[in-house]
């Protein structure tokens, strides 16, 4: 296994990163297409939390080795070799945010999932958070380790981190969320900004301990830039109206961008009806599309309107399944300034 220290990706390829952020000119777009059925930073649950199937994890069994141990290193790219780079963030199967408000977190190796629930304790009122900081000291431990050990092959990055309204849903439940949202409830606002706050406390004890190297740092998602990106997402916006979203949950994603260098949003091709939402908040750098299969969404290649509609405010990076003639079309369809593409068969599998 050959150490990032002794290898580098060629200077136009960062070049190339650099013009995706800023929409430059380019006669191609970043194009990567798997050939590894897994990814290096999604090592199965029953390999690393086997033995804790249907167990509440805590923070103490969060330690680093054993997630290091599970990773299949021989499906590394190597720097350079893809237009998209391997990243090694903390753990992604831990809900780590979900963790840090409070909820328990329990394996279930069956559906390659680690879940979360609500608090063991119930929520009084006012709702307010709770903490559980060891989960923030964990995912602290491992980013360090992550970022100082030189002999692993790729550079590290943020860990996913769901948004506070993710959160929010795992703590009182789906229903309770719809419900309080329909009624406006007095403490709900509160209770998102609180989330919120979180959200940004544990993104940035991670990056502000990630080293940089090649001369910038890296994304959850593969992508090179000059300063640290936050990754973010609001999957629960699936059940919500562009107006709820807009009234709710769009505040805590401009707090959040308005708080680091880059950003990047994730959003699902079956929820693009928000995208008006989302690519218009102030400095946000970039929207990555997660493919969903019929009937879940449309085919992407019949989302091209809507996708051009992107390419008009910020880059756009699409990433799921996709064969090779619907990344032909995607590529003639769309501009290739700030666009990127990245075939990988796991991203269904995203929780």
């Amino acid at each position: 296994m050959i150490s990032r220290n002794e290898t580098a990706p060629p200077q136009s390829l960062i070049e190339r990163h650099q013009s995706f952020w800023n929409r430059g000119p380019c006669e191609r777009p970043l194009v990567r297409v798997e050939t590894a059925p897994v990814r290096i930073d999604f090592p199965p649950v029953q390999c690393v939390y086997g033995a804790q199937a249907g167990e509440a994890i805590g923070p103490d069994q969060a330690d680093v080795d054993r997630f290091l141990a599970c990773v299949q290193w021989e499906a590394v790219t190597p720097p350079g070799e893809a237009d998209l780079f391997d990243v090694l963030p903390p753990y992604v199967r831990i809900p780590w945010l979900e963790a840090i408000a409070g909820c328990r977190v329990m394996p279930e190796p069956v559906s390659d999932s680690i879940w979360s629930y609500e608090p063991d304790l119930p929520l009084h009122e006012p709702r307010c958070i709770e903490p559980n900081l060891g989960w923030l000291d964990a995912l602290i431990r491992q980013t360090e380790r992550l970022s100082d050990d030189d002999t692993l092959p790729c550079p590290t990055g943020q860990t996913v981190l769901r948004g506070p309204g993710d959160v929010i849903e795992a703590m009182l439940g789906a229903e309770t969320l719809c419900l309080a949202i329909a009624d406006e409830a007095d403490w709900l606002e509160d209770f998102l900004g609180a989330c919120t706050d979180l959200f940004i406390q544990a993104a940035r004890a991670q990056l502000d301990r990630i080293k940089p190297i090649w001369g910038g740092y890296f994304n959850f998602f593969g992508f090179w830039s000059p300063e640290p990106c936050v990754r973010v997402q609001e999957d629960v916006q699936a059940i919500l109206s562009p107006a709820q979203y807009h009234r709710w949950l769009r505040p805590c994603l401009e707090r959040i961008v308005a708080r680091f260098p880059y950003s990047m949003f994730h959003i699902h091709s079956g929820s693009l009806e928000m995208v008006e939402e989302v690519i218009t908040v102030p400095g946000l750098n970039a929207l990555e599309v997660a493919i969903d299969e019929p009937p879940y969404a449309p085919p992407i290649t019949e989302q091209i309107p809507i996708l051009r509609r992107i390419q008009e405010h910020i880059p756009l990076f699409i990433e799921g399944q996709m064969s090779a003639e619907e990344i032909e079309f995607l590529t003639r369809e769309l501009k290739p300034e700030g666009l990127a593409i990245r075939s990988a068969s796991w991203v269904r599998d995203r929780k």
